[in-house]
């Protein structure tokens, strides 16, 4: 139960640093 919570949250993490890095970027 303590696995599944933690993967979800790295997951959501990846997707939010690669938009920030694109929109820094341009």
């Amino acid at each position: 139960s303590g696995e599944e919570e933690e993967e979800e949250g790295e997951d959501k993490k990846p997707p939010v640093n690669e938009r920030i890095i694109p929109g820094l970027l341009i």
